[in-house]
């Protein structure tokens, strides 16, 4: 059985909900949200005692040497694909590349780094250092110089590996250095080489058997459009909370979260609390401008789910407008399914989110009345509190689903506006629901879920495992995906007990426990021991018989067989380019993720073979124009089958 999810580099995972093979999709985000994760993580400005090899590249290949705790064959102009650990290291010699495969050989296991390459060409930019896990389907020569070396066996550290002779190498191998390129040995001899079924997904795994996923079409959709609700719900302001002069001191306070209710005048109206009030024209269709937009399908309805969310008034002068609302979320729809048809996505913005008559809205998830205190006091100063709903729903049943939803302390210098510091203070419970006249819905369960010191399980999203009962029934587990500091961690609980924290437990590499892993967790807990670059890719799983797992859509396998779990009991192949996405005019893509259910039956979290992948970036134009601010921007990706 394949299962299809997605699994976001950084600080989120978009769920794609379950369904047969996995699929893993990386994907970027720019560090907008939540801390960066700093892959240099100590510091390497000392030397190790080693020396860079200093023979000619032809000599060079093949020959051993020491490092600081490990011998080790030179390569010379000899590229690997994929097989990264990391997406790249910043190292700035042959040595501190060294140093970095050491060093995670010392945390991780003898081995988990088999090798490494690092480009002197590149040793003033900020990726001139690679990690392999494994070093397979050796590419020479190579597209630019590289250095670097495979780890030896402790079996065979005595030996010492002698270069081919350059005749036996290809005569169209040329590079800049005149040098013949050689090819060492780079696995242990058949005698020690471990079976495929001992390779681990760390190692790259064994090549799968039969038919295999691959991309067969991709469609650029381009920017999103907004459409706004011609009425609002009229109602009388309500007074805000009053804080004293100790709680609106810049810091971080968590009492603003935990010990105050929900403000009555955030979250978007239902039919359930709007009937006391009369629905009113507005006088002022705003311009939106917004980060993320993730999604997914809740009860027949797609929905769009964003971070924070600019709304812009109308004023005399035609090329500008006015900044006349903020919130740190937002929610729109797609009704017209535009995409089907391969044109851009229409998002309606429903009457239940907006305040007043000229724009503002009241923010998707409720705020607390001491956040909403807090940032209404210090407005301007360049701190606030927020709550980001940046990961894909994760469905409950088939008419609600669930979100966690970090919590953020943001700071921010007003003279510059530059280096904004984001501060995680843990996560908090959503119950998504859609209300047919208002639109979706968000239900804050608790005001804070797991802690400011926690993995914030949830927030990367998760899939849900379904019995044989199907999506009416509240059968079956909900996995959530947690990061830690190089990999991805997996939790569980059973669906009808998502709300009670004592009810999760937690893959530790050998079993389920009941004990939280913290965030420094070694690789044996983690269900993918690789963070994400900027590119989206896609893994599937590879079945016990070594073949290519197949698609079965939600509901028709599951109960006793626990099919969620093939995510770390079987194998991940490496991973493969899903698309890049186009050059932005301004700046960078960010905050990809996939929309699960866009397509129904066709899309790949119902066992079809479409997927729609959304991102953020810049708009191209001056920032003070109408258009200016955040672009949605979406693709269509199929897959087919490739006989391997």
């Amino acid at each position: 059985m394949i299962q299809f999810h997605l699994a976001i580099s950084l600080m989120l995972i978009a769920s794609i909900l379950s369904v047969s093979l996995t699929v893993a999709v990386d994907i970027s985000h720019a560090p907008l949200h939540l801390d960066h994760l700093e892959l240099a993580v100590r510091d390497h400005s000392s030397t190790p005692t080693t020396a860079t090899p200093t023979l000619p590249c032809g000599e060079a290949n093949g020959t051993e040497f020491a490092g600081s705790n490990s011998r080790w064959t030179m390569l010379c102009d000899i590229d690997f694909f994929a097989q990264d650990i990391y997406p790249f290291l910043l190292a700035k010699s042959f040595e501190s590349c060294l140093k970095y495969c050491e060093e995670y050989n010392d945390e991780h296991g003898e081995g988990k780094c088999a090798g490494f390459l690092f480009a002197p060409d590149r040793s003033n930019l900020d990726n001139d250092c690679y990690l392999k896990s494994s070093l397979n389907d050796a590419i020479y020569p190579s597209t630019l110089h590289l250095l670097g070396a495979s780890l030896l066996p402790s079996t065979a550290a005595s030996t010492v590996i002698s270069p081919i002779s350059p005749a036996t190498e290809s005569s169209a191998a040329t590079t800049s250095i005149t040098e013949s390129i050689v090819t060492p040995p780079l696995l242990p001899t058949p005698s020690t080489e471990p079976t495929d079924s001992e390779k681990s997904p760390a190692q790259g795994g064994p090549v799968a058997l039969g038919r295999v996923p691959t991309v067969t079409n991709s469609t650029y959709l381009g920017t999103s459009v907004d459409e706004v609700a011609s009425q609002y719900v009229s109602h009388a302001p309500e007074k805000p909370q009053q804080l004293s002069g100790d709680m609106l001191e810049a810091g971080i306070n968590l009492d603003l979260i935990t010990d105050y209710p929900l403000a009555s005048d955030t979250g978007t109206w239902t039919a359930d609390d709007s009937p006391t009030h009369d629905l009113a024209e507005m006088t002022v269709t705003p311009r939106l401008s917004r980060d993320g937009g993730r999604g997914g399908n809740i009860n027949g309805t797609n929905v769009f789910i964003f971070c924070d969310t600019s709304t812009y008034g109308e004023d005399k002068n035609p090329i500008f407008g006015y900044l006349n609302g903020f919130v740190s979320s937002s929610v729109a729809v797609d009704e017209s399914m535009n995409a089907l048809d391969g044109g851009s996505l229409s998002l309606i913005n429903s009457l239940g989110q907006w305040q007043d008559d000229v724009g503002r809205m009241r923010g998707w998830v409720p705020m607390t009345t001491g956040e909403e205190a807090f940032n209404t006091a210090i407005s301007g100063q360049g701190y606030r509190y927020a709550v980001w709903p940046n990961s894909s729903p994760i469905s409950l049943n088939d008419t609600h689903a669930i979100i966690y939803a970090p919590l953020v302390y943001l700071e921010v210098d007003m003279q510059d506006q530059s280096s904004p510091r984001y501060t995680s203070l843990g996560n908090t419970l959503l119950l998504i629901s859609i209300d047919p006249a208002y639109g979706p819905h968000a239900d804050r369960l608790q005001n804070q879920f797991f802690t400011k010191d926690e993995v914030n399980w949830g927030s990367l999203g998760g899939i849900r495992g379904w019995s044989a009962n199907g999506q009416e029934s509240m059968d079956g587990d909900v996995y959530v995906f947690g990061q830690a500091e190089t990999g991805i961690l997996l939790g569980k609980v059973a669906a009808s007990k998502f709300s009670d924290r004592d009810e999760y437990a937690y893959w530790n590499g050998e079993s389920w426990s009941n004990e939280m892993p913290p965030a420094t967790s070694t690789s044996n807990a983690f269900m993918i021991d690789q963070p994400a670059d900027n590119t989206f890719y896609y893994r599937y799983l590879v079945g016990k018989d070594n073949s290519t797992l197949t698609i079965n859509p939600p509901g028709q396998q599951g109960g006793d067989i626990e099919y969620v779990e093939n995510l770390i009991t079987n194998v991940w192949s490496e991973q493969h380019v899903l698309f890049t996405v186009p050059t932005p005019e301004r700046g960078y893509a960010y905050a990809g993720g996939m929309h699960a259910g866009y397509f129904g039956t066709d899309d790949i979290t119902n066992g079809g073979t479409k997927m729609l992948c959304t991102w953020t970036e810049h708009t191209e134009v001056d920032p003070e124009k109408p258009d200016s601010g955040y672009a949605h921007k979406s693709q269509i990706i199929e897959l087919g089958w490739l006989d391997g």
